[in-house]
């Protein structure tokens, strides 16, 4: 995608941010500690801006990859006369707080950011309670349960939110019991009772349980090949190879063993026949081939789709909720408030229908490159006024943020007109929004550290590192949708930069600390040779390699290389 001076501005500002709060943390403990400061530094290189307040030189310099804190013998070629301001002359226990400093202002700030969200606009959720989705074939749809139902109890307890349907089914569901529904329908009530039997999936260790539900689907993954041969929610698989099944677990076990060993022993796909039923009852078959995703140490087949098993999915109504900046929405007229009603004549009645639509509306031109697809738009305002637009989507090729996305790095063309539905929003009071940062902060850690634990054992793609040129995106479209969104994309950045640098690298503050603690333990410093050798290593084992491949996948982002 180019980018606009905008899009530059909103990228210097995101990182801005994030390394001044870094580099901040360093500055204010070392004073605390008594370590003189030389120089502040928002990026690299000869200073563009800078000016001097007490021993302390504040700059701004051309390279806005980082920034520094330089303190008054920090170096080892320094030579130090044992000041209780010079850095290296301080105890390691006065040490490691200023290096922890920088990482931890990070964790602060996404906390903080995360705080202010809560509070101010109050996260989304689903507060509607009726079926806006019944998926036929599946358990809801055989016990009897219909678009348009009130959902008011399950097993025996009131249902406010959508929330309150899924814990009652989780529940039923580690109980192993039938989950009784009560609910409304025109005025009457009525109940409607859902078998709950496991069956064990596959051959694990340890053994995975899922629902003894029919073979029918919900949602396709669009980076898999089911996509690709148009499966849609409430399709009913009838046979892998010409073997009838009767079961979604039949359906994974059978899926699971298309995969083979070739002459060197590596894993490769089988291709096999999959025949499916659509809700209208159309009868189609097609040839797939999976995509080997790895899983536990084991390479598993897969092809992108899920079982519906109770198949009910709450009303969620097709109004526009935001619109996105420099959007083909946004050019069609297209405002919050605004209800979608047709899209080509075909009546839209979920926000499920609205977004699978528009995201499948492009075709490949002769080229192969993806093309959006123009559609008549229908729809009403708040107003009760009728609009009609033809829209032709933007296409872009993307990591999709899914299962197979994460595993296989693959591409996948997405069509968009820049909208988003309109969800309900739950505030937070003082001590909620608080609470509730944290758990946020704490759990985009997690994440992190989930996917860097799949990069290393092969279950993730290298393709999902990112890079400047991946930021600066980033930054861009998340700056477009608006002020949300932007500053949630600094607070996770900002959480990523804390516990990137708490790697215990010796070239990052993780590393620091870790020299440090070996110093207490051993009593004594390690020698200059030492650290020469520790800083040399970790340069040439970890952060060229890791430049070479960020600059590797960025470029690939703009096209320039064929893809990993």
């Amino acid at each position: 995608m180019p980018f606009s001076l905008l899009d530059v501005l909103f990228f210097l500002i995101v990182l801005g941010i994030a390394i001044t709060v870094h580099e901040w943390g360093h500055f204010i403990v070392a004073r605390r500690m008594g370590v003189r400061v030389l120089r502040f530094s928002i990026g690299f290189g000869p200073p563009l801006l800078k000016i001097k307040r007490g021993e302390t030189e504040y700059c701004i310099a051309p390279i806005p990859l980082g920034g520094y804190v330089k303190m008054a013998g920090e170096s080892y070629d320094d030579e130090l006369k044992g000041e209780p301001w010079e850095f290296l002359s301080a105890s390691p226990w006065r040490r490691i707080p200023i290096v922890l400093a920088g990482p931890l202002m990070n964790l602060v700030l996404a906390a903080v950011i995360f705080f202010f969200i809560l509070f101010l606009v109050g996260s989304e959720y689903t507060a509607s309670h009726r079926l806006g989705i019944v998926i036929p074939g599946s358990l809801g749809d055989v016990a009897g349960l219909q678009v348009g139902d009130l959902l008011t109890e399950v097993n025996g307890e009131p249902v406010n939110r959508w929330d309150d349907v899924e814990r009652g089914f989780n529940q039923g569901l580690v109980s192993d019991r039938a989950i009784r529904v009560e609910y409304e329908r025109e005025g009457q009530s009525g109940e409607a009772v859902l078998p709950v039997e496991t069956v064990v999936l596959g051959e694990g260790d340890p053994p995975i349980e899922t629902l003894k539900a029919p073979p029918v689907l919900d949602m396709i993954d669009p980076v898999g090949p089911a996509w690709d041969l148009g499966l849609q929610r409430g399709d009913r698989i009838l046979a892998i190879d010409g073997e009838p099944v009767e079961y979604w677990h039949e359906v994974y076990d059978r899926i699971s063993q298309m995969v083979r060993r070739d002459e060197s022993g590596a894993a490769q796909p089988v291709p096999f026949q999959l025949s499916w039923r659509t809700p209208q009852g159309e009868a189609r078959s097609a040839e797939v081939t999976p995509i080997l995703v790895k899983e536990g140490g084991k390479t598993l087949p897969k092809i992108g789709i899920s079982a519906a098993q109770f198949g009910l999915i709450p009303a969620m109504e097709p109004v526009i909720g935001k619109v996105k900046s420099d959007s083909p929405a946004e050019a069609a007229g297209l405002k919050p408030g605004d209800r979608i009603v047709l899209i080509n004549e075909q009546p839209i009645e979920h926000a499920f229908d609205l977004e699978e639509t528009i995201h499948r509306s492009f075709e490949r031109d002769s080229e192969g490159r993806p093309v959006g697809t123009p559609f008549e738009l229908v729809w009403l305002t708040p107003e009760d006024e009728t609009r009609a637009a033809m829209v032709t989507p933007k296409v872009t090729e993307m990591q999709y943020p899914s299962h197979l996305g994460f595993s296989s790095g693959r591409k996948i063309a997405f069509a968009e007109i820049g909208i988003q539905v309109r969800r309900d929003r739950e505030k937070f009071g003082l001590l909620g929004a608080s609470v509730k940062a944290i758990e946020l902060t704490g759990n985009w850690c997690l994440r992190f550290f989930d996917l860097f634990k799949k990069l290393v054992t092969g279950e993730a793609s290298v393709r999902l590192i990112g890079g400047p040129i991946a930021i600066a995106q980033g930054s861009a479209q998340q700056a477009r949708w608006g002020g949300e969104e932007f500053f949630s994309w600094i607070a996770i950045l900002s959480a990523n930069l804390a516990i990137i640098n708490l790697f215990p690298i010796p070239i990052l503050d993780g590393g620091h600390i870790l020299l440090y603690l070996i110093e207490i333990i051993r009593r004594k410093r390690l020698s200059v040779r030492a650290m020469e050798w520790a800083y040399r290593l970790a340069f040439f084992l970890f952060l060229l390699p890791l430049i070479v491949l960020i600059f590797y996948v960025d470029m690939d982002r703009l096209g320039w290389f064929d893809p990993i």
